[in-house]
């Protein structure tokens, strides 16, 4: 059996080597021998550099390593991480194995994919962390950080998370509340200065001198800091973000930088700790809304006491955010769960709860990430507004994202929430893996958390941003005049499939056919309507084409055998058409449906505007919403939920 794995194997460590043995002697479950060919893939510099991993040695030395081992039978160069299809054909792979930190990742490659369990205790950030405190010892002279806004208690266990990772590091942590910044400021031993919530004031950062300060964002929604007040980003120099779609969503606002670093889910020790077997709460419904909201929070709880009435398979439970904790709103939801029939959690963090849970259901909270991250079933309840961040147009959420966030099977009335309960079996398992890789892709929970964070605190010590980086006219514009929704399309778009109808007139988004666009690229670029047209995409195939079109720098290309996807090849001469959006338009959604999404998300270049559906009754569209695009239907109902758009014949 051809087995084909990948990775930048820095600082060639244990984990690497058991990964790679296990490679080799993978069980083939047809004839149940090991008969294994491994090839293996390592990333070059530049490939590594994209990735957002510098290396600490050169690809010279990663490879001899790698040949030092005998385990592998073959090596080569990844030098695109697209062009993952192209190797498994080249080499004539049955199999790919990865990690398991790339869990659902490469489901649509084609061939068998399996994720193996990575060795704890381990890896190249660790080893890169230990250096660094090892220079610091030599010159006697410790780490030293000061920590804000960790008094209250939304903060205070993320202070307690972050003081016992310095602890076993050997590094001196103070407790600093927000009232005594200017504490801080005369303090001239700090090596920066860490908050979680509400950044230095201007006077501040004048006084406080060389001292970097770090935003670390321990849930999965930064963006809404800088909405309510656009000058709060000019008070930090690094963000810590929780993974790559939180940086994607910072780089919207302020432009792409490497002061923004994707790092890792601060709670994910806690994610991925095991439950307590003896514990006596088991198979429970959770209820761990954000904070804020206050009524719609009390309405959601009163639907679910009515719920809770019907038998023991409704045992319920509600979680309250900290924020409501010590107030008057709080006593009265604890007085009518008591009063229902429902849990009252007072005893267990909600994240250690979720463990213990069938069924967890909240608004745009990052606790449908981690019970996702686990396995467990999730019901998103649709939120129009967010308290630090109000929703603009007709987005129905937020989650301090630019864009539509999915977190789970959509409810949109909470008449409707029993029957969601009651139907959650009989989704297939894909939507649920589906929407669980789309949401756990934003954020990084991983084992290596806690070394991740720690990393990027150290190696920026004594290093402030530029502030000057991001002070030309276009950016502060874009900053202070930020649409939430400036990338997002409308809820109408014109089909247009003949010749007699006058494309210039219109006002809304139109797709159209590929022909279609081609015989009248001269008027659409006349009338600068380019911005309004969409491209058709029905099959990979067309996709894939496209993809070549808008790579190809002069309009001639060849479409690539890519098996049991795409067994022919194209030569054609197009327009250049990178500047144009495309829609995804299909008669029917399936499983090969997700398998392009699942493509395009980790490797498209074309611009989507968004995916034709033929109604919305399928089960799947809770997955497809995950994708984060605009979902419009053929077969429009005046009463749908207002998350979709119409198609207009």
């Amino acid at each position: 059996m051809r087995i084909i794995t990948f990775g930048t194997y820095d600082l060639l460590h244990e984990g690497h080597i058991n990964i790679l043995r296990r490679c080799k002697n993978y069980e083939n479950r047809v004839s149940g021998q090991i008969d294994n060919y491994l090839i293996v893939g390592i990333s070059s510099d530049e490939l590594s550099d994209k990735k957002g991993k510098k290396t600490h040695e050169k690809l010279e030395i990663r490879v001899n390593k790698i040949k030092q081992l005998n385990i592998v039978d073959e090596i080569f160069i990844e030098e695109k991480l697209e062009d993952k299809r192209l190797y498994i054909e080249k080499y004539n792979i049955d199999i790919l194995i990865m990690g398991d930190d790339w869990k659902y990742k490469f489901d649509w490659i084609g061939i068998p994919c399996v994720y193996l369990e990575r060795t704890k205790g381990i890896s190249s950030t660790k080893i890169k962390v230990k250096e660094l405190l090892r220079l610091r010892t030599i010159s006697n002279n410790k780490y030293r950080y000061g920590v804000i806004d960790c008094g209250g208690l939304k903060h205070s266990s993320f202070f307690n998370k972050l003081k016992k990772i310095f602890d076993d590091n050997d590094i001196e942590c103070l407790c600093i509340d927000t009232l005594d910044e200017d504490k801080v400021a005369v303090d001239k031993n700090l090596d920066g200065i860490i908050c979680f919530n509400i950044p230095f004031s201007k006077q501040n950062l004048c006084k406080k001198g060389p001292i970097p300060v770090y935003l670390i964002d321990h849930g999965c929604s930064p963006l809404k800091f800088f909405l309510k007040d656009p000058l709060r980003y000019e008070y930090i120099d690094y963000m810590l973000l929780a993974g790559p779609g939180i940086k994607k969503c910072i780089d919207s606002y302020i432009g792409k930088n490497n002061t923004t670093k994707s790092t890792a889910f601060l709670k994910s020790s806690q994610v991925l700790e095991p439950i307590n077997i003896n514990s006596n709460i088991k198979d429970i419904i959770l209820y761990a809304p954000t904070w804020g909201c206050y009524e719609e929070r009390l309405r959601q709880i009163e639907t679910l006491a009515g719920i809770a009435k019907f038998g023991e398979q409704y045992n319920i439970y509600i979680s309250i955010h900290p924020d409501f904790y010590h107030t008057t709103q709080n006593h009265k939801i604890k007085t009518f769960c008591n009063e229902n029939g429902l849990h009252y959690n007072e005893n267990m963090e909600t994240g250690e709860l979720i463990k213990y849970s069938k069924v967890v259901i909240s608004d745009v909270s990052s606790i449908l990430i981690e019970a996702s991250y686990i396995g467990i079933k999730t019901i998103q309840l649709y939120q129009n507004n967010y308290p630090d961040n109000p929703a603009i147009n007709d987005l129905p959420y937020v989650f301090g994202l630019p864009k539509l966030w999915c977190g789970g099977i959509m409810c949109y009335k909470l008449e409707e929430l029993k029957s969601i309960i009651d139907e959650l079996e009989v989704y297939p398992k894909k939507i649920y893996n589906t929407i669980s890789k789309n949401i756990c892709s934003d954020a990084n929970i991983t084992l290596d958390a806690d070394d991740i964070l720690l990393y990027n605190i150290l190696i920026n010590t004594g290093r402030q941003r530029d502030h000057n980086l991001y002070s030309d006219v276009e950016t502060s514009n874009r900053r202070h005049n930020y649409n939430l929704c400036q990338d997002y399309p409308g809820k109408v778009i014109y089909n247009i499939d003949e010749d007699s109808f006058d494309i210039t007139k219109m006002d809304n988004l139109f797709m159209v056919e590929y022909d279609f666009f081609q015989e009248h690229y001269d008027i659409i670029e006349e009338f600068n309507i380019s911005e309004r047209c969409c491209i058709k995409i029905k099959t990979f195939n067309e996709y894939l084409l496209y993809q070549s079109i808008v790579l190809s720098s002069e309009g001639e290309f060849a479409t690539l055998n890519t098996g049991a996807y795409y067994n022919q090849r194209s030569v054609l001469r197009s327009p250049i058409i990178k500047k144009y959006n495309f829609v995804f338009y299909f008669n029917e959604i399936n499983t090969e449906l997700l398998n392009i999404l699942d493509y395009h998300l980790q490797h498209g270049v074309i611009n989507i505007n968004g995916i034709i559906i033929p109604d919305n009754k399928s089960l799947y569209l809770s997955a497809i919403l995950s994708y984060q695009y605009r979902v419009y239907v053929n077969e429009y109902d005046e009463n749908l939920e207002p998350y979709i758009g119409k198609v207009i014949q």
